[in-house]
């Protein structure tokens, strides 16, 4: 008998879990994509009114915003690589950590073909458009965290309930 309630603890434990660990994606996936929004505020701050470099720019920048090491990354390889590899390079290796999805990637990528590349005016253009496409990822992220992490919750215990109940 002892073993039956330590094995349904167990798979309660486990499926909670599972939960936890679903939920907190969807939690760092908002997180970030507004991470990413703070980033172009400032970065079209830096390029408008400070009129610094790429380089400057994101080392001024790298302080105010926790994107993990993503901006470590870029401004380490923005000298020798250029901002378009260093940024391509920076999303496709930190998507994973960022719970971005092919969506939220396609959208930041498609800032690396015009950053550096175009004069000032059309710099701050893009970053004001990949801000737009931006914000209904965020929304998106936001509300599928608000309602999938309660369903996931209750599906997960629900699991567990059912696993248990067909094992004893």
């Amino acid at each position: 008998m002892f073993h039956k309630i330590l094995g349904s603890l167990f798979i309660i434990v486990s499926t909670a879990f599972i939960s936890k660990s679903l939920t907190d994606s969807l939690k760092r996936r908002a997180e970030s994509l507004k991470a990413f929004e703070r980033l172009l505020v400032l970065l079209e701050s830096e390029i408008d009114y400070a009129n610094n470099p790429l380089d400057v720019a994101f080392s001024n920048i790298s302080n105010s915003v926790k994107l993990g090491g993503f901006l470590p990354f870029i401004i380490s390889k923005i000298n020798s690589e250029g901002i378009k590899s260093s940024w391509q390079q920076g999303i496709e290796n930190f998507k994973k950590d960022l719970s971005l999805k092919d969506g939220d990637t396609k959208v930041l990528l498609s800032l690396s073909y015009q950053l550096g590349v175009t004069d000032r005016e059309n710099q701050i253009m893009n970053i004001r458009y990949v801000k737009s496409l931006l914000a209904s990822y965020i929304d998106e992220a936001d509300q599928n965290s608000k309602t999938l992490t309660r369903l996931y919750r209750n599906i997960s215990f629900l699991a567990g309930i059912g696993t248990i109940i067909l094992l004893l």
